[in-house]
């Protein structure tokens, strides 16, 4: 499950820097082991020694490197963990990999297709599809059931003034 992406390098120690893709920047402060993935290389499981946490990133160090030149081979890396350690969502709350794959339809019963990405915008997420972007708001999405992979969404125009939020 990915929760970040190593985007540079921090001082001569090798530290790294993170930038978080996880609602829950906070669980980078009990890590004790990370998996890291390069788009051109396999998975490795690396230690986490050290963590800190700022205001538009995560700063870590991982046992395994030791010095700039190392740590700058991890740039755009994944920073991964195993599904079995994701915190708990509330209750119509779910992850982007939950999201991606499930098949759209209307109300009517109008295939969309498979949702291909994930948008993540200010004001709401967005449902990519071949057809149609899909506005992640309690309004336009009716259903949305992981056990038949589906989501139901009502595209239909709202009836007043009144109905649309702003």
């Amino acid at each position: 499950m990915l929760i970040g992406l190593i985007v540079g390098t921090f001082g001569w120690r090798g530290e790294i820097k993170v930038r978080p893709e996880t609602d829950f920047p906070e669980r980078f402060l009990e890590l004790k082991e990370v998996l890291i993935e390069h788009p051109a290389g396999p998975r490795r499981l690396c230690h986490v020694e050290t963590v800190r946490v700022t205001e538009r990133q995560i700063k870590l160090k991982l046992a395994e490197f030791n010095n700039k030149e190392e740590a700058a081979s991890l740039r755009e890396s994944f920073i991964l963990i195993p599904k079995s350690q994701a915190a708990p969502l509330p209750e119509g709350h779910y992850y982007l990999h939950q999201i991606i794959g499930l098949s759209a339809q209307t109300v009517e019963g109008k295939e969309l297709g498979k949702i291909t990405e994930v948008i993540r915008a200010p004001g709401n997420d967005v449902y990519v599809t071949p057809l149609v972007d899909i506005p992640a708001r309690k309004e336009i999405v009716k259903e949305i059931n992981l056990e038949r992979g589906i989501i139901i969404v009502d595209m239909s125009e709202p009836e007043s003034a009144d109905e649309a939020e702003l």
